[in-house]
């Protein structure tokens, strides 16, 4: 028990501390009181060992959601895979994130994230299961520091519903089992956010410069989508900061300028170095990586592909974009308020979404009552961030026009943390009889109603599982009510109170089943995988469908190719089709599996060529990359648009040996078809498709004076 005078800051347990004493002493441990009634709980109680077991569970549930099948993986997105193996074969492919060994042309993001897949690759060799360890080691690294992050203000119990939610959240458990490198941005955005707390609780720019260079650090790993947590971090500092306001303002800039620095050292070091001396940049119509950025990968995620630069890049499934296919409203929906309760979004993200807005609700009061001391109450600052969090990410994600599904991992950690804020916050009202008493069985209750209603959408899974769970959330929400009626407050110990707690754990656990269910499902029962993770049963697919129906808000129509399938598990039985994917069981051409009998051709009569092939686009080229370790020639980009090489250039580097053979089948269009496709169909010969296993647009282009093969 601790002394009522003079305390030693090894005597006080900060994390269960919802108020913060004054930010000065507190920064330097001196002359430190008490600001919560909660007592210390001694190491190892029986308390304490509940909670780490507690803790332990909720770490090893979302281990094994994400490590799952691990032994059997496959790659789900062929495009980052290839880049990742060429950039294991040079220093040079390495520095620039280039989707080819030699140099040609870059993937359509930063490189850190693949960076850190690159050191996985180069310590436990490239496989599968060594480019998606730090993805899923990510996943878990976020749920553990979601936990503490709200345990820290709210306490062990809120803390580890947090950790919890975001454990079950379908949309970050299938990411985590994906190549794309998500997982990684929201574990570094949430080590910002910490940092960003620790700045506000004592005023130290410090830690703001450190919260900041961890947003810049995110930006190199996905660019302008790291900003989505900026505004929460610099809002919560101005309003609760223990300075001068003024203060407070000429540290944000500071903040600010360290925040870009960080974020476009890479893009401008890119922009610097002449042309003729690096890779193109992918996924731009003027070779520069600050136009990758501001364009691609900003204004047009908000405006659409037609709003802004008028390129498109890797990480999309194919063509479209505002106006339809992937990435527009055929995978999204359309832009609204409620954009997040469609049948696309819905299994995703918003099961527990109502949940998390009441906890921004029963978090004004607090800010209310402390608005003159912001700066003294650590739950009210956590309150703050995740708010401002979720409000900014719900904002964008409604109007944006150009994204994908899986981006909504970043709307994961709040919706979590504030889930956990807001089942504690009523649970707390519940005990001491306030008002708001009644909150706690009304939320269960319409927390599962509106579950059920979402269900509405996947018809085959309405009747049993929304029954169950509106059943049990209904049944603890009446053992509670009954117990409010009839008594004043629930005592702490007691009949009553073992019968209210085991009710009110019913009701809780019962708002977490349908997204545990989704995760599981995607997870165990979902068959196949795509590049481009999204959640649930097969019915929950993308605009292409999965071949069963219809995808989500389209009508019924044949199978373009084969559906998009699962993504969630890391079995080999999807075959991805032209909606972006990189399959690797083949059709036997061009946009599938690399086809063994043309990669044999190829590698018997490339002779000396720098290339073993171009090709259209990535689409084509990966699985060749992937299949050979050898350089592809990707004529234009990702999707085939980017404005790379002109017929005249590549007619030099046909002359100077540097590639023969030339794909123009399985890309997205543009460069197969446009001048340069042109010419090899104009100067070449067209390879019979007999010779090559059925690929019939495979052209040889060696030079007459340089003799046949």
């Amino acid at each position: 028990m601790l002394n009522s005078g003079r305390v030693s800051p090894s005597q006080i347990r900060v994390a269960d501390v919802g108020q913060i004493p004054d930010s000065s002493a507190f920064a330097d441990a001196q002359d430190v009181k008490l600001a919560s009634a909660e007592a210390r709980v001694a190491p190892w109680s029986w308390l304490d060992v509940r909670h780490r077991a507690a803790l332990f569970g909720v770490l090893l549930l979302a281990s094994v959601l994400t490590l799952y099948g691990f032994d059997r993986a496959t790659l789900p997105n062929q495009y980052y895979a290839a880049a990742v193996l060429s950039m294991l074969q040079s220093w040079h492919a390495f520095f620039f994130a280039s989707f080819d060994s030699v140099g040609f042309v870059t993937v359509d993001k930063p490189p850190l994230g693949f960076w850190i897949q690159t050191a996985s690759a180069r310590l436990l060799g490239f496989s599968a299961q060594s480019v998606m360890l730090p993805q899923a080691l990510a996943f878990v690294g976020s749920v553990a520091l979601t936990y503490w992050l709200v345990r820290r203000a709210f306490g062990r119990a809120a803390g580890l519903l947090a950790g919890l939610a975001l454990a079950v959240m379908p949309i970050s458990v299938v990411v985590s089992r994906n190549n794309t490198i998500d997982s990684l941005l929201v574990l570094v955005v949430l080590l910002a956010a910490w940092a960003g707390l620790r700045a506000t609780e004592s005023g130290r720019l410090r830690w703001l410069l450190i919260s900041a260079a961890l947003i810049g650090v995110g930006f190199e790993i996905k660019m302008l989508q790291a900003y989505l947590v900026a505004p929460a971090i610099y809002l919560t500092y101005l309003v609760a900061a223990p300075s001068r306001r003024l203060i407070r303002v000429a540290h944000l800039a500071v903040a600010s300028v360290v925040l870009l620095v960080v974020s476009l050292a890479w893009p401008v070091t890119v922009d610097l170095i002449p042309t003729d001396q690096r890779p193109y940049v992918g996924s731009t119509q003027d070779n520069s990586a600050v136009s990758l950025a501001v364009g691609y990968n900003g204004l047009q995620r908000l405006l659409g592909r037609d709003g802004a630069f008028g390129s498109s890049g890797g990480d999309d499934g194919g063509p479209g974009g505002a106006g339809g296919g992937p990435g527009g409203f055929g995978e999204d929906g359309v832009p609204g308020p409620f954009r997040f309760f469609n049948q696309q979004l819905s299994g995703q993200i918003s099961w527990l979404l109502p949940v998390a807005l009441l906890g921004v609700a029963v978090s004004l009061p607090a800010l209310w009552r402390h608005r003159r001391s912001l700066s003294r109450d650590r739950r009210t600052q956590t309150s703050i961030l995740f708010g401002s969090w979720l409000v900014t990410t719900l904002v964008f994600f409604s109007a944006a026009e150009f994204w994908h599904t899986y981006y909504l991992v970043m709307v994961g950690p709040p919706i979590a943390a504030l889930t956990g804020v807001a089942l504690w916050s009523i649970w707390r009202y519940f005990k001491s009889s306030r008002w708001l008493a009644w909150t706690l069985p009304l939320a269960l209750l319409g927390g599962a109603i509106v579950q059920a209603l979402l269900l509405n959408w996947y018809p085959d899974y309405t009747d049993a599982l929304g029954r169950v769970v509106v059943g049990l959330a209904s049944l603890s929400g009446v053992v509670m009510l009954i117990a409010r009626v009839t008594s004043s407050s629930i005592s702490r110990t007691g009949l009553r109170s073992s019968v209210v707690s085991t009710a009110a754990c019913i009701g809780v656990l019962t708002l977490l089943v349908i997204p545990g269910w989704w995760s599981v499902t995607s997870v165990v029962v979902a068959q196949g995988r795509g590049p481009l993770p999204v959640a649930g049963p097969a019915q929950q697919r993308g605009p292409f469908g999965d071949g069963n129906g219809p995808g989500p808000g389209l009508p019924a129509g044949p199978r373009d190719g084969g559906g998009r399938g699962q993504d969630g598990g890391f079995n080999d039985q999807g075959r991805d089709g032209p909606d972006g994917g990189f399959g690797d069981g083949g059709r036997g051409g061009p946009g599938g599996g690399a086809n063994p009998a043309m990669i044999e051709y190829l590698q018997a009569n490339r002779g000396n060529t720098r290339y073993l092939v171009a090709a259209p686009s990535a689409n084509a080229a990966a699985p060749i990359i992937l299949a050979t370790a050898q350089s592809v020639m990707t004529l234009g980009g990702f999707s085939g648009g980017d404005p790379i090489v002109t017929a005249d250039e590549l007619a030099r580097r046909v002359q100077s040996g540097d590639v023969r053979f030339f794909m123009l089948g399985g890309g997205f269009g543009g460069q197969g078809r446009g001048s340069s496709g042109s010419w090899v169909q104009s100067n070449c010969v067209l390879v019979p498709a007999e010779t090559v296993g059925g690929v019939n647009e495979l052209y040889d282009c060696l030079p007459p004076e340089r003799g046949a093969a």
